[in-house]
């Protein structure tokens, strides 16, 4: 029978045995967090910029102006009443949209200013519309397609310049190449300037040399705006000339002479294709 011995608690002691486990045993666990994380997504209406940039591309193109009796500086067309008394409009439509898709469209066009529309116009019709005018005038015109809507005005302006010249008569004489002073009109620039005398001969109008022109064309190179210049390009006469105009090219058998252009009286301007053409 075993009796049982007392032992003082300081005295016993704890021995721990080392346990031996397999690497492949050993388990590491992670506590994992897991944050909700608000996603707020802003959905904006288009704005306004956009939706008229749209409206914008499914309209029609704007018209364009053209004239081959005027000559056209950016939107501004010009004419010399003393070639003719009208000048001939074209407006012109690209029958596309701002996609470059088609669309059937309608002209219409003033000839006063105002805006034109369906119920405001003086003329209408298809692509290309033509009419003629004979003041100067501010053109406006729009295209509009039934199903698309009306175009951005488009507009130009037509100038209608009175025939200014310098004031004699020109010819072709027969037998001789060239162009040559018939008559200088009195009191005309010619005529006070003296310098050009009835039989010289034209060489050069500015930069155009006119030996083999018609007197249509020399005439259409003469007329201009009042108060502009012409530049002329004469042999010289054996004749003495007035003071007051050196010899540009001493040593050349040429010399050149600038004018400025007045308005001509209605009764000296006459057919520039006749016989005989005044400038």
């Amino acid at each position: 029978m075993e009796k049982p011995v007392e032992v003082w608690k300081d005295r016993v002691v704890t021995v721990e045995k080392p346990v031996e486990v397999p690497v492949d045993r050993i388990v590491y666990v992670d506590k994992e967090v897991i944050k909700e994380i608000e996603r707020v997504v802003t959905v904006t209406e288009p704005s306004s910029d956009f939706e008229a940039l749209k409206a914008r591309l499914n309209q029609p193109q704007a018209p364009c102006f053209s004239s081959q009796s005027c000559v056209q500086e950016n939107r501004e067309f010009k004419w010399v009443a003393a070639q003719m008394d009208t000048a001939t409009v074209h407006v012109v439509h690209s029958e596309l949209n701002g996609w470059q898709r088609r669309c059937s469209v309608t002209l219409y066009a003033t000839c006063d200013g105002t805006e034109p529309s369906k119920s405001n116009y003086d003329f209408s019709g298809p692509s290309p519309l033509a009419f003629r005018i004979q003041k100067s005038t501010i053109v406006k015109a729009v295209a509009i397609s039934e199903s698309a809507g009306a175009s951005i005005i488009a507009e130009a302006y037509f100038t209608r310049m009175e025939p200014a010249g310098v004031g004699m008569l020109l010819e072709k004489m027969r037998g001789l190449k060239g162009i040559y002073v018939q008559e200088v009109i009195e009191g005309g620039v010619v005529w006070m300037d003296g310098t050009i005398q009835p039989g010289d001969e034209i060489k050069m109008i500015d930069t155009e040399r006119v030996e083999h022109l018609e007197l249509s064309a020399v005439t259409r190179l003469i007329l201009g705006q009042a108060g502009s210049k012409v530049r002329w390009l004469l042999p010289l006469a054996l004749r003495l000339r007035p003071l007051g105009h050196p010899l540009i090219f001493p040593f050349s058998f040429t010399f050149l002479l600038c004018l400025l252009r007045f308005l001509l009286d209605a009764s000296l301007c006459r057919r520039a294709d006749s016989p005989q053409s005044s400038a």
